[in-house]
């Protein structure tokens, strides 16, 4: 843990006996946290490692939550929790090489950016259990019809032209009875069994939206029959953004399921997708569901570089310092960094500019000598040539 505060740095940076009175003519927070911000901004420091907390990756599923105080795309590995072989070395990708190449590469990683969102994409193999429960290729599976959830569902069709997996979809309207729910359902399909996923497994499935207009959440039916069910809920895409109009990859956890009845785990044979919406949801078409699997998933850690160089007194990591307690988080060779940055940062808004030129060289000698001695261990983008 870091054992520098804020005070401690400030003391190094400012000569009290040549500046008696720099605090009352210049913002030195402010000041200060630009100063750490520029050494966060030059180097990878060895004390900005982190280690995201434990999270799930899942076979067929590219586009992950991204810690929120990753320095740009400085990641450095994607660990697995438990066994590990040689064969599991990331490489950087773009995310527009990696959205091509995603299906054909294995431990590829990257990092999107868009409407201010950041994602982290990633594709390895996953040591997980997995079950395609229907790609939706007809209206009949098994010994069971998919069915309107409800009154307010109708025109359930198969559609070959829009589709995301196999070679279709289940395609269905709403209708404009003014109800509360809106979907499908099927009873009769080949019993599966859901030992290995309803603890903490996910279902996945894609879900055409029309208009995301007044809609709640989607909701999966999962169990031996109507009334032996678990119910689990989703208010977000799988990789925890908003739904989109158009094609939604959505992941509903087990972990949060509820329990109706007593379902049976190995005779499962009975599913409903459906949202639930306002009753002005009505007379809408071209909603469609494809691809319903399940996977146990596998936890991996993150290993990257932070973009915040303080942390609060209770170990909270923050971008900029608030209070004298604050604690940098440096050790000592990194100190005397940021000291020698935020003197340059002091000067320069005292107009001293000998002495900002002074601290200038004698922080671009130890930026020099930190780079040789702890070379960043972020992965180096990739490219793939044939």
């Amino acid at each position: 843990m870091a054992t520098y505060t804020y005070t401690t740095l400030l003391a190094n940076v400012i000569d009290s006996g040549l500046y008696t009175n720099v605090t009352s003519t210049t913002s030195i927070r402010n000041i200060i946290n630009r100063g750490t911000r520029k050494v966060i901004s030059d180097l990878d420091l060895r004390s900005t490692k982190r280690i995201s907390s434990v999270a799930k990756f899942f076979d067929n599923e590219y586009s992950y939550t991204c810690p929120t105080d990753l320095k740009g795309n400085a990641i450095i590995d994607l660990i697995p929790q438990g066994e590990r072989n040689a064969n599991t070395a990331m490489f950087l990708a773009t995310p527009e090489r990696f959205d091509r190449k995603k299906e054909l590469y294995t431990n590829m990683i990257g990092v999107s950016d868009y409407d201010l969102v950041r994602k982290l994409k990633c594709s390895i193999d996953v040591n997980e259990e997995s079950i395609v429960v229907s790609e939706f290729s007809s209206l009949t599976q098994d010994s069971g019809t998919w069915t309107a959830f409800d009154a307010d569902t109708d025109t359930l069709a198969i559609d070959s032209a829009n589709y995301v997996t196999s070679s279709s979809s289940l395609s269905w309207n709403i209708n404009a009875t003014g109800g509360t729910t809106a979907g499908v359902y099927i009873n009769g399909i080949n019993a599966i069994d859901i030992t290995d996923y309803y603890t903490d497994g996910s279902a996945f499935v894609w879900a055409y939206i029309t208009s995301t207009t007044n809609i709640t959440n989607f909701k999966i039916r999962i169990g031996s029959s109507d009334v032996n069910y678990y119910e689990l809920t989703t208010t977000t895409q799988a990789d925890s953004t908003a739904f989109v109009n158009g094609w939604n990859l959505l992941k509903l956890n087990f972990s949060s399921k509820t329990t109706t009845g007593t379902p049976d785990l190995d005779a499962t044979d009975y599913i409903a997708i459906y949202m639930t919406k306002a009753g002005a949801k009505v007379s809408e078409t071209g909603y469609r569901f494809d691809s319903l699997q399940l996977h146990s998933g596998w936890y991996n850690q993150v290993l990257y570089y932070s973009k915040y160089p303080w942390q609060t007194n209770a170990a909270v990591w923050i971008e900029n310092s608030t209070a004298d307690t604050d604690l940098i988080n440096a050790d000592t060779d990194e100190l005397d960094l940021f000291t020698e940055a935020c003197r340059i940062e002091v000067y320069r808004d005292l107009k001293d500019y000998d002495q900002m030129k002074l601290a200038q060289s004698e922080y671009e000698k130890l930026k020099l000598n930190y780079k040789l001695k702890y070379p960043s261990e972020r992965l180096k983008m990739e490219q793939i040539y044939w």
